[in-house]
């Protein structure tokens, strides 16, 4: 677990499973393995992006389930901004300092966590821990009352 995350947690009082990929005896290639091999349903395994919101340049981070696409006018609407445009790989690493694959929503340098409402129907999700190959199991709840998120429909329906 990314070390900067851990410490937040710690602060928080957060009890979280982590599950790292390596501990399977067969290879997670993709998130429909990780779900057959953990017992899930795929629903519960999300996926946090970071965004760059315009003309104000804040970073906003939004998970989703894994299988969404996000709506990215959905977001700028929400913020009262203009647009909404995923970070690069540099500008992951330089604004939240977190990998391209495992970004985790309690990264540090985030303006705002944005939740896509569908997960509420669950009482748990796995949700990135900062490191690729690694995930969390977080009670929903936790997760939105802990990252101060805003829960918005953030899917794209077509």
């Amino acid at each position: 677990m990314d070390s900067a995350v851990k410490k937040r947690l710690l602060q928080l009082a957060i009890d979280v499973r982590c599950i790292r990929h390596d501990s399977f005896s067969e290879p997670v290639r993709n998130p429909a393995d990780f779900a057959r091999l953990t017992g899930m349903p795929i629903e519960r395994i999300t996926k946090t992006l970071a965004l760059r919101v315009l003309p104000s340049e804040r970073t906003v981070l939004a998970v989703l389930p894994i299988t969404a696409r996000l709506n990215t006018s959905a977001i700028a609407t929400l913020l009262s901004e203009r647009r909404a445009i995923m970070l690069s790989e540099q500008e992951l690493g330089a604004r939240i300092k977190q990998p391209r694959h495992g970004v985790s929503p309690f990264a540090k340098g985030v303006d705002a966590v944005l939740v896509d409402q569908s997960l509420t129907l669950h009482e748990s999700v796995f949700v990135g821990s900062g490191e690729a190959g690694e995930d969390l199991e977080i009670e929903t709840a936790r997760l939105i009352t802990a990252t101060r998120a805003h829960v918005t429909p953030l899917v794209s329906t077509s």
